[in-house]
């Protein structure tokens, strides 16, 4: 964090401190290491929207475009699935059909539920969750929704776990495996965007 911030880690020390301090994020002591993550999903929306608001930053490397490249196309945002791939799949789902807009509410149709359930996830469970079922979250990147929610934590896990995405190891980015490309595309109709389109649609 404190390299991202371009700080030293004696000035970023006293800033997390606050941020636990203010229940913003929660520490981790696992022996000599501490390990800080976001308090709850809410935390993770607040920072999506801010950025949405905040101007691009200025790309003057090759490393720090390929990098932005990766998040621009797939990344997490908190437990679910963002990006272009994450934006392109949320339109998918409207579009098919899968989840409605009711009254405001984010909910699944009769065709979603089976379909989700027939990927796995426990639908059931899922609405039993304290979090709610379904959200909508602006896309930082993309100025559009992906989906969030109980239901978009577990579409994420699932593709994770069934080998169609893979965790970057630096940062937020996940890359589609070539089963991923099919299952998404056989299940949903997603056809992923070549790196071109994406590199073509950064801001300056």
């Amino acid at each position: 964090m404190a390299r991202a911030a371009g700080a030293s880690a004696s000035a970023a020390s006293p800033h997390l401190a606050r941020l636990v301090e203010g229940g913003v994020v929660i520490v981790e002591r696992r022996g000599r290491h501490r390990y800080y993550r976001l308090a709850d999903p809410a935390i993770a929306h607040l920072l999506e929207v801010m950025l949405t608001m905040a101007p691009p930053r200025r790309i003057s490397t090759l490393t720090d475009a390929q990098r932005r490249n990766k998040l621009w196309a797939a990344r997490t945002c908190y437990d679910h699935l963002a990006g272009c791939l994450g934006v392109d799949l949320f339109d998918r789902i409207m579009a098919m059909d899968l989840m409605r807009v009711n009254g405001g509410e984010l909910t699944p149709s009769p065709a979603g539920i089976d379909l989700f359930a027939s990927l796995g996830l426990d639908m059931d469970g899922l609405r039993g969750a304290r979090r709610p079922l379904a959200l909508l979250c602006l896309d930082w990147t993309e100025r559009r929704h992906h989906l969030a929610g109980a239901l978009g934590a577990a579409l994420l896990e699932t593709l994770l776990e069934n080998g169609s995405l893979r965790r970057s190891p630096t940062s937020r980015a996940v890359q589609v495996t070539d089963s991923g490309t099919t299952f998404l595309d056989e299940i949903f109709g997603v056809t992923l965007r070549s790196p071109a389109t994406v590199e073509s649609d950064l801001p300056e």
